[in-house]
């Protein structure tokens, strides 16, 4: 079963107005149950406007959409998706509103029927999961710096246990060191649940490690879709789009352009080391 089933989806936002704008079209593209996906474009690319349909906030004008194999056209599918799919959005502010963060991340459990100790362990295990200390629990939300805001209202999805955990630009104004650490949390989690787990970003740096498929938008439509290494042989395409590609990538087509004939598909700094020792040698070994 697939996780995330798009087909032929079209959107266009203020239809029959003056204001009339094609957000998605023709966006087809699948991804597997507890896979790690990147969903990456510049603004405007309709990133956005795709994940807003996983949850039901918009409805597709053409097309279908299937999560967890549930045609969400149907009403009685749709009703299920708060459970299915959990979606934390770019501004953390948006999502948070109780006193505290105990009952703010104790919110979604609560409205699953579960008693007080199965709330309790969630609220726990979600803050262990997030690197959120214990003495959070009391302080308001509002009084977090933004980095804990954003961790606490992903710990409130978390503790919902949903099959798809969606994150809309989770890293926005993240420091380098806190970035990668919250990266690495993130996989962590999907390796715990089995989730299948959606980074919606416009920096390729963001996710291209931790992805097991990158799905690159631009002006609404579907311009890449398969592995980061599958991608990064189109990397000219990635930059005419105007997106930035990872450091080592950008190294290796500068090497290219050098007669150089090293591989543009490589992950991480080390990957690309390897690959320009492996070309070096080969040469040294054609001219002697």
């Amino acid at each position: 079963m697939w996780a995330v089933e798009v087909n032929n989806l079209y959107f266009t936002h203020a239809t029959g107005t003056p204001f009339e704008q094609p957000a998605l079209i023709d966006i087809s593209f699948k991804i597997a149950v507890g896979q790690t996906v990147g969903i990456i474009g510049p603004t405007g690319s309709g990133k956005s406007t795709l994940i807003q349909h996983f949850n039901g906030l918009v409805s597709a004008k053409k097309g279908t959409l299937k999560i967890t194999g549930r045609d969400i056209a149907e009403k009685k599918e749709r009703k299920q998706l708060w459970s299915l799919v959990g979606m934390v959005f770019q501004y953390p502010d948006h999502q948070l509103f109780a006193e505290t963060v105990y009952e703010d991340i104790a919110f979604g459990p609560k409205n699953l029927g579960l008693d007080e100790q199965q709330i309790k362990n969630r609220v726990i295990e979600a803050l262990q999961c997030l690197a959120l200390p214990e003495s959070v629990l009391e302080l308001s939300p509002l009084t977090l710096s933004g980095g804990m805001k954003r961790r606490v209202a992903i710990a409130g999805v978390l503790a919902m246990r949903p099959q798809i955990l969606v994150l809309d630009e989770p890293t926005a104004g993240m420091e380098p060191v806190v970035k990668k650490q919250f990266l690495q949390n993130i996989k962590r989690i999907q390796n715990n649940y089995q989730m299948t787990v959606i980074l919606v970003t416009h920096e390729m740096d963001d996710v291209y490690r931790i992805a097991d498929q990158l799905i690159v938008l631009n002006q609404g439509k579907l311009m890449l879709a398969g592995t980061p290494q599958a991608v990064f042989e189109q990397a000219q395409a990635i930059i005419d789009a105007g997106l930035a590609l990872p450091l080592e990538v950008q190294i290796m087509l500068k090497l290219k352009q050098r007669k150089l004939p090293v591989r543009s598909d490589v992950i991480g700094l080390d990957e690309a080391v390897a690959e320009i020792v492996k070309v070096k040698s080969e040469k040294l070994k054609t001219k002697s």
